[in-house]
Order: structure tokens, then sequence, then C-alpha cells
């Protein structure tokens, strides 16, 4: 039996969808690395964290369709020619990882060890589409010099894996302290 898409989970897909635009914005440029270091991250962790699977989903690939259709959404921009930067696997990564997260939580509990199980599964999962992703724009499109595998498991994972555990522990903690008011503002929007 399937749950049909009620206005309180649009309007929560909504708000997600413009999170994850401004987590793109919270960024921390440096020279020595492929991307920024964003929010972007946290909400997706959160968005799978409180939304069902399928809103987290949609939420997330409306994100990435603003962006493919020309807004200037993601970190660097936007538009269909942002398919060719290394760190676009990355999001890619996201719209994966997001359901499968949610799916988890489900199956496993709110919890909050519930939450960081899923979430450390999430993160995985954007790892490992986004460093081979970074890999074969580098090499393949850019024909970059730079281009190992060192280089990018260095600058596609291990730079950002510290800031990404600690968005991890965050979004999971934030995610537990809402679920009361997740469980008052339902029936709530089923009044109105």
């Amino acid at each position: 039996m399937t749950k049909k898409i009620t206005i309180h989970d649009l309007c929560l897909m909504a708000i997600f969808t413009a999170l994850f635009v401004v987590g793109a914005f919270i960024n921390v440029p440096l020279p020595f690395l492929a991307a920024p270091i964003s929010m972007q991250t946290f909400f997706v962790l959160l968005a799978a964290m409180m939304l069902r699977p399928l809103c987290a989903a949609v939420s997330f690939l409306v994100y990435l369709l603003l962006g493919l259709a020309g807004l200037p959404v993601f970190t660097a921009g936007g538009g269909i020619s942002y398919v060719f930067k290394p760190s676009f696997g990355f999001l890619l990564g996201m719209l994966l990882a997001i359901p499968i997260m949610s799916f988890l939580i489900k199956k496993i509990g709110q919890t909050w060890k519930g939450l960081l199980i899923s979430g450390l599964a999430g993160t995985l999962i954007i790892y490992l589409v986004g460093v081979p992703y970074m890999y074969l724009i580098l090499k393949l499109y850019l024909e970059s010099p730079v281009a190992s595998v060192s280089y990018v498991l260095i600058n596609g994972c291990l730079m950002f894996l510290p800031g990404d555990l600690i968005k991890l522990g965050c979004s999971a903690t934030v995610a537990k302290r809402m679920q009361p008011l997740m469980k008052y503002l339902r029936p709530l929007a089923k009044r109105i």
C-alpha cells in the first residue's frame, strides 16, 4: 500500500529543496581542493533523516533539475555543462544516497544510532559515486596531468571526510531533536 503525498510532504519537500540551494552557498572555497567545503551534505543527510524516501529523493531531484536547467543553485553555478565538472558525481551520489538512507532509517529505526548508521551508509554511497566520477572527468574529459588515483582519493575523499563525519553527527542530532516537532506538525497539517 503506497501512501499519498500530502500537502505537508510537499511543503517539506519545497523547504528542503530550498535548503539544498542555501547549503550550496554556505561554503568555504579552498584553493587546494577540487570543490569547496559546503553545508550541502548536512542538508542532504537531514532530508534523508526527516522525510519519507520518495519525498527526500524528489526534493533533491528538483534541486538537481533546477541546477541543470541553468539556475545557479550549485556551488559553482549551474547549467547542463555542470555534468562535466569533477564535483558533479557527488551530486549524483547524493541523489542515489538519499532514498537509500531514508529507507534504511525506516528499517533500522529513528534512534540516534539508527540515524548515524544510515548516514554513514549514505556518505559511503556519495563517495562511491563521486570519487570515480571525479577521476573519470579529470582523466578523460579534462585530461588533467594531476589526475591520479591517489590525487583523487586525497582531494575527493580524505580531505572532506572529517568534515562530512562532523556534519553527519550534527544532522543526526538535529533530526533526533526535530522528531517531536515533526510528530506534532503531521496531525496539524491533516486538520488544515
